[in-house]
């Protein structure tokens, strides 16, 4: 269970990027707090819930013990997504009914479409916007172009990530008779696709330098420089996966590419924060 709590946390935290695009992050921190605290409950009751039905699918009957495990597991998974919800109360009730529907969709995820190839990954991709799209419901007014531009490439990351962990997981996955992309096509395919989706990103990484869509990063040399990490990884990436798409390349670049979206995160996050400090020329 421990395990499962740093991904929680750092998909959690994409709610403070809400706040520094909105700009009432500091002014307003512990209603960001507040709303972190309700999205960790329910994307670890959501990883929970993912770790119960994969160790119930493996169980035999001399382990006697999984049952309880598996048991444990539901019970917390369910303790920890409802306290969530009840906590996403308090932000009104389109908040609270947009995290119960998402909450539905995941551990109907976790029980049945994680078997739908491809179906499968464009979940795994969309709960890469849930933190972001649950703080701008949480807002009244206009979404921040900036926002919107992030939450794009957070699905575009989501998606393209989880087709690279189906490259990884292919040998498991036929064993198990579970048809995901690679499975049912290639690994070659599935490589193609990836790079197209992280070529996206490499299209989309840097053109706030290049379009104001947020006067933070526009013409921001420092934003640019920070933007060219993951851009560069990426790159390189796709080059590896068209001369190798095998599984174990696909997780040593699902291993680099994590640290190169955060890397992503923060030329934006810094580019908007500190915009008047950052030398920026027009």
């Amino acid at each position: 269970m421990i395990a499962r709590v740093p991904d929680s946390v750092l998909l959690s935290t994409l709610i403070f990027i809400v706040g520094i695009f909105y700009g009432d992050l500091f002014s307003d921190i512990g209603r960001y707090l507040l709303m972190f605290l309700s999205l960790f409950l329910i994307i670890y009751g959501i990883y929970l819930g993912n770790s119960s039905d994969d160790r119930a699918g493996c169980m035999q009957e001399e382990e006697r013990h999984l049952p309880t495990d598996a048991k444990i597991l539901k019970i917390t998974a369910v303790s920890s997504i409802t306290t969530g919800l009840l906590l996403s109360l308090y932000f009104g009730a389109p908040a609270f009914l947009f995290a119960l529907a998402c909450s539905l969709l995941f551990l109907l995820y976790n029980s049945l479409l994680k078997r739908v190839p491809l179906l499968k990954d464009i979940i795994v991709g969309f709960g890469f916007t849930f933190p972001l799209l649950y703080g701008a419901l949480i807002h009244s007014g206009d979404v921040p172009p900036i926002l919107f531009y992030f939450v794009v490439l957070s699905f575009l990351a989501g998606f393209g990530i989880e087709i690279l962990c189906d490259i990884r997981d292919r040998e498991e996955d036929v064993l198990s008779h579970v048809n995901t992309l690679p499975v049912i096509t290639s690994e070659k395919c599935c490589a193609l696709i990836t790079s197209a989706i992280f070529g996206c990103i490499i299209i989309l990484d840097p053109l706030p330098f290049f379009w104001d869509i947020d006067a933070g990063l526009y013409r921001n040399y420092i934003f640019l420089f920070l933007i060219i990490i993951p851009v560069a990884t990426f790159a390189v990436m796709i080059f590896s996966l068209s001369k190798n798409a095998g599984p174990d390349n696909a997780g040593r670049w699902i291993t680099y590419a994590r640290p190169a979206m955060l890397a992503g995160c923060l030329a934006y996050v810094l580019g908007v924060v500190f915009q008047d400090q950052f030398i920026c020329f027009l």
